[in-house]
């Protein structure tokens, strides 16, 4: 993993844990507020969130807790840290157009898991995820490389 991706996650992980615990400690970490990018970032995740269900159809759903779970983690865990001032990979079209297939690939793989359901819960998520990850677009950027 570069150095720079294990730098950005510590301190994604100490602002979560901060506005988990204290809200004295979130004001501390909000005042240097995020950049243009880092907002966009949550943007960017939910319009293709939002463009992975319209490809469900009529017939199945996105449940609540599929939703927060992919959500959160595309933001958390790719989208944010890649809109980060440090990151060695930028996040342009070409990248948010990757994610967008990407998204949309993993929803999939999330209705194979769920079969019949009509509802895709988060555990479809991560099945679906885990079966396809080595073929994403989003493995290119590195954000997790197992070496180094």
């Amino acid at each position: 993993m570069d150095e720079r991706f294990r730098a950005i996650f510590r301190e994604q992980a100490e602002f979560y844990r901060a506005s988990q615990v204290s809200p004295a400690g979130l004001a501390r970490l909000l005042w240097p507020r995020r950049s243009q990018r880092e907002s966009r970032s949550v943007a960017i995740v939910g319009e293709c969130l939002e463009a992975a269900t319209v490809h469900l159809g009529p017939d199945r759903t996105l449940r609540e807790d599929a939703r927060v779970f992919l959500f959160t983690n595309l933001h958390q865990m790719v989208a944010l840290p890649l809109a980060h001032s440090d990151s060695p990979t930028e996040l342009t079209a070409q990248v948010e157009e990757g994610l967008r297939v990407d998204t949309q690939r993993i929803v999939a793989a999330a209705t194979e898991q769920a079969g019949g359901r009509r509802e895709l819960t988060a555990s479809d998520v991560l099945r679906g995820t885990s079966a396809i990850l080595d073929t994403l677009t989003l493995r290119s950027w590195r954000l997790w490389d197992q070496n180094g």
